[in-house]
């Protein structure tokens, strides 16, 4: 093989090495972000209707049988109730809420909010939120979407 071929085959190489270095890159954590509650639900109307039909059928006997059919329909709006979302609201206490994002972990949210702050030796920078949020069952497991109370640290 020539010269110039190795040389293509080296550019080739190092182009791969970048796209696949780009596409397995780790990407940087999301901003955080601090919820506003969402106004209390109301109690909506729906466009659709149940509607139920009564047909009675009457046949006479005479020579030739008559049937009548009588419908009388009925319609019912069903009204749509909304669920109220209960979600905390800022306090005094509270840095403010994080909303769990793909791949984020308590670690990393702690280590967020409270980056410039000290913390011993040995001691986790995620255990005052997930004590501070007693609807979390198992703190290593969090799912996106969940809203955390962030407290602040004495």
């Amino acid at each position: 093989m020539t010269r110039r071929t190795w040389a293509l085959i080296f550019l080739l190489a190092v182009v791969l090495a970048a796209l696949l270095w780009w596409l397995v890159r780790p990407l940087p954590p999301d901003e955080p972000t601090v919820t506003i509650p969402p106004p209390p639900a109301t109690v909506a109307s729906t466009a659709t209707a149940t509607a139920t039909l009564a047909a009675v059928a009457t046949v006479t006997a005479t020579d030739a049988p008559t049937i009548v059919v009588t419908t009388a329909p009925t319609v019912t709006p069903t009204p749509l109730i909304v669920p109220t979302v209960v979600q905390p609201t800022a306090t005094p206490d509270l840095l403010g809420h994080h909303r769990v994002g793909q791949g984020d972990t308590m670690y990393d949210i702690g280590l967020w909010w409270y980056r410039g702050q000290y913390f011993a030796w040995g001691e986790d920078v995620w255990r005052p939120i997930c004590d501070a949020n007693p609807q979390i069952a198992n703190c290593r497991m969090i799912y996106v979407g969940d809203v955390l109370a962030i407290p602040r640290l004495p």
